[in-house]
């Protein structure tokens, strides 16, 4: 979970400065510095936090079940439930932020693709 926590944060910095580097839009450059290693959905930042969140999810449920009852387990997991949730819909943003951009704009505001968390 500390892996977890440290990886969530550092991951959240380097992608708002990657995205906020980028300068001019061009499709190639794109795909190999943002959406490759950030935005796919089967590989990337936003997978490997989703990944993340799904594994830690299981493993609080089993170690849940050997201490305690059933009694509000959902409760408790679904807060990594939340989590991936949370990944899943920045993964979706970024995914379509650059949606009909012309090669040399600029990329969206940074804050316009966080919206509102």
């Amino acid at each position: 979970m500390l892996d977890f926590a440290g990886y969530k944060f550092l991951n959240g910095l380097e992608i708002a400065e990657r995205w906020q580097s980028f300068g001019p839009y061009n499709s190639d450059r794109y795909w190999n510095q943002i959406e490759s290693e950030v935005v796919y959905q089967s590989h990337g930042r936003f997978a490997d936090m989703m990944d993340d969140a799904t594994q830690i999810g299981a493993s609080y449920q089993s170690a849940w079940l050997a201490e305690y009852t059933p009694y509000r387990l959902a409760a408790a997991v679904g807060r990594w439930d939340n989590e991936y949730s949370y990944w899943l819909r920045l993964q979706n943003r970024f995914r379509y932020a650059t949606n009909g951009l012309k090669e040399g704009s600029s990329l969206p505001p940074l804050e316009s693709v966080l919206g509102s968390q």
